[in-house]
Order: structure tokens, then C-alpha cells, then sequence
């Protein structure tokens, strides 16, 4: 497997930040993580340079959150973002380079890595096929974000309600299922 990266190791001890990247059927991404040392809780900020990455507009999602409503939302972010962080805590968050007009995986709540989980993907002009692998019973979500809002979505030939996400163009797709799902979705 890759072998993460202690971006912050000679700048700062205790070290704060860890990027890992990952490439699967959904492309390339980044698994980051901001640890939070101190004795109270407090807002960590994430920004494109202080992971080596170019600036741009990212896909971020965080994998744990406090947040209320659709608390792992990916969130379209160009520039910095803040997020709550308990004491001793961390920030665990996926983000992807936007891609615009094409449909993108953004996570699931099924695996932390946020992509690991998906055996095949492949988006056609209106279509979206993927596969997901996950041992035993599995209830969660996935989020993608489409060119065009969903017409039909399936999971195991059944048919499924999905839900608008926060952002415009993303959509939130509910799961249950044992070891595998094929999803559909046609826009």
C-alpha cells in the first residue's frame, strides 16, 4: 500500500498534518488528516499549500463531523476552509481536484479512505456505473457530483431515492446491502 506523508515533520512538533495519496478506478485523491493536539476544542484550517498541493478547487469531505446536517457533505472549496476539531482530536477528510461537467465519486461514509470501497467505475455521456465492496451487511451513503441531475438511480437493480447534497450538482445516494453493491445511475 502507499505510505503516508508527514507533510508538517521538521516544521513543528508534535507534527499536525498527514496526506496520503490514493488512485483507484475513481482516479486520483488525497486522504488528509489535521490533528488537533491542544486541551479545548478548536477550528483547524485546511489550505491547498500546506499539503503541497496546487492551488485549485477541491472536492473536500470530511469523513467525521459534529456538523448536524448532512454532517460529511463534500463541501466545493477554492481556498481555505475551517472545520471544528475536539481536544486530541483529528480532521480526516478526503479532497479531489473539481472536474467540471463530468460526474466524480466524492466518499462515502462506508470507508474511511473515502474511495477504497469502489471495485469499478465508469461514467458515460448520461450514465454512471459503479461497484462497491465492503464485507457484510453495509448501510450508508455515497456522494457524487453530476453533470445533470439524476433521472434514475438503482443499487442491485432495485430502485433508490436519492437526495439533492448541499452543493449545487451534488447528490446523495442511500445504501443497504451485503458485500457488494451495482449502482446505477442514469441522468
Amino acid at each position: 500500500g502507499q505510505r503516508p506523508w508527514v507533510v508538517d515533520l521538521w516544521e513543528r512538533y508534535p507534527p499536525r498534518r498527514v496526506r496520503l495519496d490514493l488512485d483507484g478506478p475513481i482516479g486520483r485523491w488525497h486522504l488528509l488528516a489535521i490533528f488537533h493536539w491542544e486541551d479545548e476544542g478548536g477550528s483547524e484550517a485546511w489550505h491547498p499549500e500546506d499539503f503541497h498541493l496546487p492551488e485549485g478547487s477541491y472536492w473536500l469531505r470530511t469523513f467525521w463531523s459534529p456538523e448536524p446536517e448532512q454532517p460529511e457533505a463534500p463541501h466545493r472549496v477554492a481556498g481555505q476552509w475551517e472545520h471544528s476539531v475536539p481536544p486530541h482530536g483529528v480532521w480526516l477528510f478526503a479532497v479531489r481536484p473539481v472536474q467540471p461537467h463530468q460526474a466524480q465519486y466524492l466518499g462515502s461514509d462506508l470507508h474511511y479512505s473515502q474511495g477504497r470501497e469502489v471495485l469499478h467505475w465508469h461514467a458515460g455521456k448520461h450514465d454512471v456505473t459503479l461497484e462497491l465492496r465492503k464485507d457484510g451487511h453495509q448501510q450508508g451513503h455515497i456522494w457524487l457530483a453530476l453533470p445533470q441531475e439524476p433521472r434514475v438511480v438503482t443499487v442491485n437493480r432495485d430502485p433508490v431515492r436519492w437526495q439533492p447534497g448541499l452543493e449545487p450538482g451534488t447528490y446523495v445516494i442511500p445504501l443497504t446491502f451485503q458485500d457488494e453493491a451495482l449502482i446505477t445511475v442514469r441522468y
